[in-house]
């Protein structure tokens, strides 16, 4: 907005990070809010949810989001489960009429999409999926843990769109391209790949779901049966022939 111009260029002189301004910065501000996503956002005090509790949440975040305008193919929900204080909350996304995708893309070549991921790499990444006109990119990154006292070689997954917009990345993460009718035991797979067990029970990787228009995000499940029960209801939206993409990251 109005005062990019003043504290972008400081923020990324105090952390050493390159910057540019846009243009008509100013007016960005205003464009946005016309074209901003709708967001709703619901709790709900669950004591060990099932199925029929996370899809009966997920059916009236979407309905509120109708309600507001949002397209049905924008709509994009993201569900949690806080065992600790048994709540189960929903936070939905949708896009407006006014937002059109693909009025103010630009699609990027090869070479100026690995240009715009280079600095999240070490090395240049490779392209190791295409669905339709996304693309999961492969490489090596130094990552850093325990507040940045130890430093290792991580492999990263990211998911970017062909205008270069970043919709995930996933450290020592692992995916499968699937069919659809073949993403629920494929996710099993992932999961039971990439669990941890101790002491204090297993937990389960975070998953997520791709397709060639939208991203379904899973990393607030934590069980198995929460899931797959929330795999299956995306996946009666999708042709069993489409072809989709798991993504998985170990908690």
């Amino acid at each position: 907005g109005g005062a990019a111009s003043v504290l972008v260029p400081a923020l990324a002189s105090r952390f050493g990070v390159p910057v540019r301004v846009l243009e008509n910065a100013p007016y960005i501000s205003a464009i946005g809010v016309a074209t901003a996503l709708l967001r709703e956002h619901v709790e709900r005090s669950v004591v060990n949810p099932n199925e029929r509790d996370v899809r009966s949440l997920r059916e009236h975040v979407e309905a509120l989001l109708l309600e507001s305008g949002a397209r049905p193919e924008t709509i994009e929900v993201h569900v949690e489960v806080d065992r600790r204080k048994n709540v189960l909350s929903c936070t939905g996304t949708g896009a407006q009429e006014l937002r059109t995708p693909g009025g103010f893309e630009k699609t990027l070549s090869d070479d100026e999409l690995l240009k715009t991921l280079a600095p999240l790499f070490d090395e240049p990444p490779h392209c190791c999926v295409t669905l339709g006109k996304r693309r999961l990119y492969e490489g090596v990154a130094q990552k850093t843990r325990f507040w940045g006292l130890l430093r290792e070689r991580a492999r990263v997954h990211v998911l970017v769109e062909s205008d270069g917009t970043l919709l995930l990345e996933s450290l020592q993460g692992r995916y499968r391209l699937v069919k659809a009718a073949d993403a629920r035991g494929a996710a099993s797979e992932l999961g039971e790949e990439l669990s941890f067990y101790s002491d204090a029970g297993g937990s389960w990787p975070k998953i997520r779901l791709a397709t060639p228009t939208r991203l379904h995000d899973y990393a607030g499940l934590t069980t198995p049966d929460q899931l797959l029960a929330m795999l299956a209801m995306d996946l009666e939206r999708i042709s069993p022939d489409q072809e989709v993409l798991l993504i998985a990251e170990p908690r």
